[in-house]
């Protein structure tokens, strides 16, 4: 759904399996049609109506655009900057021979030959290294490409605008994305409101509407996905909302436990709910309470 901006889930034996891919004819008036549907290089030679599948469709070009066009640009600019970066800190020096050699293919390999032998030991030693030097030989090094002010920052500035670029169109917060832990539980809040919650109804309101009828719904058997979960919640820190939830009815002993993942307990009291006796009905409030006999 996220790389192709759409889903397609049949029923097969009574399972649900995601097409791997399909051909879609698309009708006005008329219930859609899909065929050619392969499953793990499975091909199934039925032809699925709309009312048969669950056809998620993300509606946001943009992200598979981002996709795109950070693989097609960006990849090519980070492998440059990456490969600039280590020419430019590479070691590079000049070699001055006396005398005059001949230009053949012949020579040239045996001067390369000797080169690498000599040369390459003392040119990638990480540790201390000894180059000997033969009469008529000098060695000099160059300066390196370092000092036009290519850093590893540029590299690292590159990565940070495909952080930037990807945030913005999954609608995730940037700093989850960087393991950013500055005011992660607002991060974490927005993350789950802008980025989770639209996908999670997006699924509920397909299937909802493809697999449960008017009167089943109105009778509240439907699906509901529960988000809330997903976020960590530290039980002590709630424990004061946790009371008030009980204490006004809103949660029975089993609710509360679920909101924190908790095993429910096996009793019928666990499910009843409770509340205190300082709540009353408004209307009593309002004419000033009931006198006691």
């Amino acid at each position: 759904m996220v790389f192709d901006n759409e889903c397609l889930v049949v029923m097969q034996n009574k399972k649900l399996y995601v097409c791997d891919s399909y051909d879609m004819k698309e009708y006005a008036l008329n219930e859609n049609m899909y065929h050619n549907v392969v499953i793990k290089n499975y091909q199934l030679h039925k032809t699925f109506y709309e009312h048969e599948v669950f056809h998620f469709k993300l509606n946001n070009e943009k992200i598979k655009s981002v996709i795109d066009n950070m693989y097609a640009s960006y990849g090519k600019l980070l492998s440059t900057s990456m490969n600039y970066y280590k020419r430019s800190n590479a070691l590079r020096a000049l070699l001055r021979m006396e005398g005059v050699r001949a230009q053949n293919a012949e020579e040239q390999k045996k001067l390369e030959d000797m080169f690498n032998a000599q040369l390459k030991a003392f040119m990638t030693a990480e540790g201390s290294a000894v180059l000997p030097l033969q009469k008529g030989i000098e060695f000099d090094e160059t300066q390196k490409l370092s000092n036009s002010g290519n850093t590893s920052r540029d590299v690292r500035a590159l990565v940070d605008d495909i952080f930037d670029f990807v945030s913005m169109a999954f609608l995730i917060p940037k700093g989850l994305l960087k393991s950013d832990l500055a005011d992660v539980e607002n991060q974490t809040n927005n993350f789950l409101m802008f980025c989770v919650a639209p996908i999670a109804e997006l699924i509920e309101d397909e299937i909802n509407r493809k697999f449960y009828s008017k009167d089943e719904y109105l009778e509240r058997t439907y699906l509901k996905i529960d988000t809330s979960l997903i976020k960590y919640v530290d039980i002590v820190s709630i424990a004061g909302a946790f009371e008030k939830l009980l204490s006004s009815g809103a949660h029975s002993v089993n609710d509360n436990l679920r909101l924190i993942d908790k095993e429910p307990i096996n009793e019928d009291w666990a499910e009843q709910h409770f509340i205190t006796k300082n709540y009353e009905e408004i209307q009593k409030f309002l004419k000033g309470g009931e006198k006691d006999d």
